[in-house]
């Protein structure tokens, strides 16, 4: 009896044994066939990145402090030739004025030459630089000569227009912002008719000079001038405006040696050394070969960027 029971557990513990090993070895097939595929579902199922960036709270844009405009000045000015669509363009002299001097911003290029050396600076009221004279006389006034001026005569002699931008700081009994009068010619500046001196122009007409008057003017006051030569009659304008008109029967320039230039800051001399000398800024001096229309005075009048 015992021995059945010994036997009986013996068979029982055989059993429990075949069964534990063969359950161990079905389980590492299993595990081994399924590796491959569960690899693939996982390769097959693996989500691609997302391709959009994930959106992010818009970040402030740092506020900049506000840059100030530069407070130095110029160094020189624009090409006066560059004029705005429908202005004249002054083909016969134009000075350019920078802090180094004038040239000829005209297609001519005549050469300016100084005296005594006479200086620019920048004007803040008008925005611009200025050529700066303070009166004087040949031995301590610094002026300009536009050389070879002489070559523009013939065409000036059949029509032309001056235009200047000046200031002057008193009045003088005679004293020129730009000139070339000697026994000739025209020129723009304080002008004494035998009762008063004013700002005005003189112009050559036969035997005489013929003289005009701008206007009222006060010192220290930049005032846009224009005179126009049309063969037969010069007309005067004053800020834009028509003033007057003077018949002229025979206008030429001067046959003096020494004097076929254009002096600026100054009246010409037949020694080339200039006289009657400005006292007062010049801005603008512009020579056209025509005749300005009155349209077309207002306009430079209109275009100037600051006015004082």
């Amino acid at each position: 009896m015992k021995r059945n029971v010994i036997l009986l557990v013996l068979a029982a513990l055989l059993l429990t044994a075949i069964l534990a090993f063969s359950a161990c070895g079905g389980d590492s097939g299993t595990e081994a066939s399924k590796t491959p595929e569960a690899t693939e579902s996982l390769k097959n199922n693996t989500e691609e990145p997302p391709t959009e960036k994930p959106s992010a709270e818009p970040t402030e844009e740092p506020t900049a402090e506000p840059t100030e405009e530069p407070t130095e000045k110029p160094t020189e000015t624009s090409d006066p030739t560059e004029v705005p669509d429908g202005l004249p363009i002054a083909d016969i002299f134009s000075a350019v004025i920078d802090a180094n001097g004038i040239t000829d911003g005209s297609a001519n290029k005549y050469k300016v030459e100084e005296l005594n050396e006479p200086k620019t600076k920048y004007d803040e009221s008008i925005g611009r630089y200025v050529a700066a004279f303070d009166g004087g006389d040949k031995e301590t006034a610094g002026t300009y000569v536009v050389m070879d001026f002489v070559n523009s005569y013939n065409a000036l002699e059949k029509s032309f227009s001056a235009e200047v931008y000046c200031s002057y700081n008193a009045l003088e009994l005679e004293m020129y912002c730009m000139g070339n009068l000697h026994a000739a010619g025209f020129g723009i500046g304080m002008a004494n008719d035998g009762d008063n001196t004013t700002l005005g122009a003189l112009f050559r007409n036969g035997d005489n000079y013929e003289i005009v008057e701008f206007g009222e003017t006060k010192a220290e006051t930049y005032y846009h001038c224009v005179i126009t030569f049309d063969g037969k009659s010069m007309s005067y304008y004053f800020d834009g405006k028509l003033v007057g008109t003077k018949e002229i029967t025979d206008f030429y320039m001067t046959d003096v040696d020494g004097a076929q230039y254009l002096a600026i800051g100054a009246d010409c001399s037949e020694d080339q050394q200039n006289e009657y000398f400005y006292d007062g800024n010049v801005a603008i001096v512009n020579i056209y070969s025509t005749a300005l229309t009155a349209e077309q005075v207002t306009a430079l009048y209109n275009a100037l960027p600051v006015k004082k």
